[in-house]
């Protein structure tokens, strides 16, 4: 989709825009006027019952207690790390900028499973889960 005249800040750039969640992605690219979506992934989360729990004998006849639900966010972040890396390396061209919005939870895990080339071309983090909003909302609020 065309990007607006009073955009025009991103009008002569070539950008990748990606914008993450704690368990989705979608990667936009900003070229010549236009902003494009690239790709989108996510992994679900699974459903929890009020009865899940982890028990497990311990030495000198204890009992230790958990949470399932602990152990299943990890998957579920681990999993959507593997498929954000499988799309990523699945890219072709190149780029000048990247700019990533993330929550605060998330970004840390994301810049690091980016390739390292992706990394030094990082020059813009905002805070915040922005994966409902409009790409043209997006690069309004970074405009500004």
């Amino acid at each position: 989709m065309q990007i607006p005249e009073h955009l025009s800040t991103f009008r002569d750039k070539n950008i990748l825009l990606l914008v993450a969640g704690k368990q989705n992605a979608a990667l936009y690219h900003i070229h010549d006027g236009a902003i494009d979506e690239t790709f989108k992934v996510g992994v679900e989360r699974p459903h929890y019952s009020d009865n899940e729990g982890i028990y497990q004998a311990a030495p000198n006849s204890r009992v230790l207690t958990g949470s399932a639900e602990i152990r299943q966010d990890e998957n579920v972040i681990r999993d959507f790390l593997k498929e954000l890396d499988i799309k990523i390396k699945g890219l072709q061209g190149t780029f000048e900028e990247l700019y990533l919005l993330a929550p605060s939870m998330s970004r840390n895990w994301i810049k690091e499973s980016l390739p390292r080339s992706w990394q030094e071309k990082l020059v813009l983090e905002k805070e915040g889960n922005y994966m409902k909003e409009h790409p043209l909302a997006l690069l309004e609020m970074l405009a500004t």
